[in-house]
């Protein structure tokens, strides 16, 4: 949601069909992260956060943010958040 105040087309984020904006630039970021992530491990050089810890970047306003969902998706807390997230996204009124 870092990205939420300049999301542009909020109606390309559909999650019923599991898609959402993305650009290279975002791919290449991931592809990076997910690179030296596997890196670490293979060379035993420091701990890395895995589920249930989660990690989002967002190099337009260069803020890196840490979430904690113990049960994931299965977490009450997360369920609430993303009743309120999904009308939001879809542009509803009454959200």
């Amino acid at each position: 949601m870092l990205n939420r105040d300049y999301l542009v087309a909020p109606e390309a984020v559909n999650f019923k069909e599991k898609r959402g904006p993305s650009t290279i630039m975002a791919c290449d970021l991931c592809a990076g992260v997910m690179g030296t992530s596997v890196l670490k491990v293979l060379l035993g050089r420091g701990d890395i956060k895995a589920a249930p810890w989660g990690m989002q970047f967002d190099a337009y306003h260069q803020k890196l943010k840490f979430t904690w969902r113990p049960f994931g998706n299965a977490n009450p807390l997360q369920q609430l958040l993303l009743e309120f997230i999904r009308p939001v996204l879809r542009g509803d009124s009454r959200a």
